[in-house]
């Protein structure tokens, strides 16, 4: 528990940061974020720890998509440009809150696949994108790993210190880049090859991270998968660290839910705009034992690079 903003357990104690940005504001509003964290990142809430292993990798996988959508031609005038806004909503209030909240304004503002056919629509800004993979290798990955596999336990508390506010880390220096390189090359190819080749080469390292942490996570837990994925619809009544954990099932249920339902409308999409020949129905069933097998995040990172490669198989 916290006292005196000591965090107490199991006969051990470690002192909660009273600055660590040492900025008042940002250093206030993360404390008790990372004091929730610390329920399962010092193993309080064991089933929390093994939870949030996988989780968070996935979650890497779906910014990673926001960062893509917000960098697409289309959508240079629509919610999806702002991701570092939304990952930081994400941060504060939890991704199955904010998520679906992210995909319907997504859905009704974004260019459909009708406008995205055409390669300057849907080509996305080369130069920063270049930056993608390593900087979520170096702010949102290395801290992930650290928070939970670092001996020490206020290593781990300091990195998820610097993991939280990541989106706006990532957004800064993307932004920065795009101002301080004006005559790099701004979007891809008019074939939109380039883009794809990037968003590729980015996005299936961190699918293959993703799935190695759900295999890890199934292979050698000693919980059962019901334990670790299920929530419980009233938690009220316990411990709170079973009651946040309890809470971070549901966020990973609903961020889950709201991510494939969106990319399963995109789906549609493309059927309605008459590029996508096959059913719908086989769509999912091919979903469904990916999901399954190799978890949720890498399903939408592979789901979402199938229909990045139908539309770039498209004609202007």
């Amino acid at each position: 528990m916290v006292v005196a903003r000591k965090l107490t357990w199991d006969g051990n104690s470690l002192a909660l940061r009273e600055h660590f940005y040492h900025i008042k504001f940002i250093d206030d509003l993360l404390r008790p974020i990372v004091a929730v964290f610390s329920s399962w990142l010092l193993a309080v809430e064991p089933v929390g720890w093994w939870q949030m292993l996988t989780f968070i990798c996935d979650f890497g996988v779906v910014y990673t998509i926001w960062i893509f959508e917000s960098l697409r031609g289309g959508n240079q005038y629509t919610a999806a440009r702002i991701p570092a806004f939304f990952g930081t909503l994400a941060q504060l209030r939890g991704f199955g809150v904010i998520g679906p909240v992210y995909y319907f304004l997504n859905y009704i503002t974004a260019a459909p696949a009708a406008v995205l056919k055409n390669p300057q629509m849907r080509s996305i800004n080369v130069k920063v994108a270049w930056t993608t993979l390593p900087l979520m290798a170096l702010l949102f990955y290395v801290p992930h790993f650290v928070s939970h596999l670092h001996p020490s336990y206020a290593t781990r508390l300091d990195a998820n210190w610097l993991w939280q506010p990541f989106p706006l880390f990532v957004g800064a220096v993307q932004i920065l880049v795009n101002i301080l390189n004006p005559g790099g090359q701004p979007r891809a190819n008019r074939t939109g090859t380039v883009g794809l080749g990037i968003m590729q080469l980015t996005l299936i390292p961190l699918i293959l991270v993703a799935i190695g942490a759900w295999l890890y996570v199934l292979l050698n837990s000693p919980f059962s998968p019901l334990e670790i994925f299920t929530p419980v619809v009233d938690a009220s009544g316990s411990h709170w660290s079973t009651f946040m954990t309890n809470f971070v099932q549901w966020d990973e249920v609903f961020g889950a839910a709201s991510s494939h339902l969106w990319l399963l409308y995109a789906y549609v999409d493309l059927k309605r705009a008459g590029i996508l020949d096959t059913s719908l129905v086989t769509v999912v069933l091919c979903g469904v034992p990916l999901f399954v097998a190799l978890g949720p995040g890498a399903t939408f990172g592979i789901g979402w690079l199938v229909r990045e490669r139908i539309l770039a198989s498209q004609s202007a």
